[in-house]
Order: structure tokens, then sequence, then C-alpha cells
């Protein structure tokens, strides 16, 4: 299970491969560093307010928010495998 350390350090792999800090995303996307800093952390409050940004980010990388994100954006494939954890971890009713 990939925890959401984990996405947070594969956001930051990503633009590393890029070549692109968060100053010079911000700075592309006409955005502050903070705000795109805060959502590649995934510290936002709402994907729906977050949307503008989270789609800038997305389409100067050339990826999906889905890929991106996968913690707020899951897969089908992703939230078939959640849901199977929780039926196997939820407590049984007697």
């Amino acid at each position: 299970m990939v925890t959401n350390n984990q996405n947070i350090i594969n956001r930051k792999i990503i633009l590393l491969r890029r070549e692109l800090t968060v100053t010079r995303l911000a700075k592309r996307i006409n955005k502050t560093r903070q705000n795109v800093n805060n959502v590649i952390n995934g510290d936002f409050k709402s994907v729906d307010r977050s949307s503008p940004t989270l789609d800038a980010i997305s389409n100067e990388l050339g990826i999906t928010k889905e890929s991106f994100w996968p913690e707020f954006f899951p897969t089908a494939n992703n939230s078939n495998k959640k849901n199977e954890n929780e039926h196997n971890t939820a407590p049984q009713c007697l």
C-alpha cells in the first residue's frame, strides 16, 4: 500500500526528472510558490477549490491529475483495491 508520504515523494521525483523546482513550476503556471508547494504536498482542503492549480500543474507537467495525485483521484483499479481492503478490515457483525 502506498502511503501519502510516498505519493508526495513520487511527485517530487517527477519534478526532479523534469528538472523543475517548485519555484520554477510556480512561475510557469503563474501561481505562488507556497500554493504550488502546498498542492504538491497534498495540503489542500478541497479538490474542487484547488482544481485550477491542479489542472495547471498537471498540464504543465504533461501528466494526468489521476497519476500525479492518486490519493485524491482514485482510478477504477485503485478504488476496487480500496474497497477490498476496507472489506477485509471492516469489523465483523455477529
